[in-house]
């Protein structure tokens, strides 16, 4: 669980979005970020059940900066409102892993493959369409069915299906996509409660079979 001064300090940070501020309360970031890295460590353990590798990450370097890149931004807002964590096997800085986000408003979990590189694109697409009975077997699990639904969609998709691939194919909506990943929020009443890292381990588990499906993909030769 996550203690309420946490989710303030990122409240009041959203309304206090710069340097002057921050520099203010660095302390009471302090407090918010370890308390974050614990529940990182405690979500490591809690993947780790199921994805054993997992287990060997250590958790402030699982964490991003708050310190957001405004080098190409119009918003020159110096900090993010949001703390993100992101957990890969060791050994795979590339693969698809699971991402934790706790913002006041609006937490979530996700596990997959945003933003693959081109060759890992063309790997994922070109293992869909040759294995597409195993990925729906994936999707189409009932406890995933009934609490994911289906991969997350968002605006980048294709309007049409790539070149190379028969455009009368079943997985052709998918084939459109150019991220890979389920999407599940938290609810807000689980952050303050003992619930929160079961609920999490929970929705990874039933996530998964979908990362081992693209990882195999991704690191195939």
């Amino acid at each position: 669980m996550l203690k309420k001064d946490t989710l303030d300090f990122l409240a009041a940070l959203k309304e206090n979005n710069y340097r002057e501020w921050f520099t203010e309360n660095k302390k009471w970031y302090d407090r918010a970020r370890a308390d974050y890295e614990k529940l990182v460590g405690q979500t490591i353990q809690a993947i780790a059940t199921f994805d054993p590798e997992i287990g060997l990450l250590e958790p402030k370097k699982c964490i991003f900066r708050i310190y957001r890149d405004v080098r190409f931004s119009t918003d020159k807002s110096p900090y993010k409102t949001h703390f993100g964590a992101v957990f890969r096997p060791r050994t795979l800085d590339k693969s698809s892993g699971y991402y934790l986000h706790i913002d006041p408003e609006e937490s979530f979990i996700s596990c997959g493959h945003y933003m693959l590189m081109p060759d890992q694109l063309k790997k994922v697409r070109r293992g869909i369409y040759d294995d597409f009975e195993l990925f729906q077997e994936i999707l189409n699990e009932k406890r995933f069915k009934k609490e994911i639904g289906d991969l997350y969609r968002d605006e980048d998709a294709l309007q049409r299906v790539p070149n190379g691939f028969d455009k009368n194919h079943p997985a052709t909506e998918y084939l459109k996509l150019k991220h890979f990943y389920a999407y599940k929020p938290i609810p807000t009443d689980k952050l303050l409660s003992d619930e929160l890292v079961p609920y999490i381990k929970d929705m990874y588990k039933l996530m998964q079979p979908l990362s081992e499906f693209l990882n195999d993909l991704i690191m195939e030769d």
